[in-house]
């Protein structure tokens, strides 16, 4: 698979502007996808300006990860073994 990249950076989403970030959540490729930040382990709070991890969205490019419609990805899902029954 060929992916096009973006000139996004992962710090570039708080010194967008409305129409720029409107255009990115129209308009997203798969980088611009994984291009805001992800905080990992640390508290929630409050969100800032423009600060939405997983909000855009390359909807072709999930088609083609995950399928088309439900019929395409139901035949992809798996059990997947959560908790151990006590």
């Amino acid at each position: 698979m060929v992916l096009k990249t973006s000139t996004v950076s992962n710090q570039d989403m708080a010194g967008k502007n409305e129409d720029e970030y409107e255009t990115l959540l129209s308009s997203a490729d798969p980088y611009s996808m994984l291009a805001p930040h992800y905080p990992l382990l640390k508290e929630i709070g409050i969100p800032g300006k423009h600060e939405d991890p997983g909000r855009f969205r390359n909807i072709e490019f999930l088609k083609k990860v995950y399928g088309k419609n439900s019929g395409e990805v139901s035949r992809n899902l798996v059990k997947v073994r959560w908790l151990k029954r006590t």
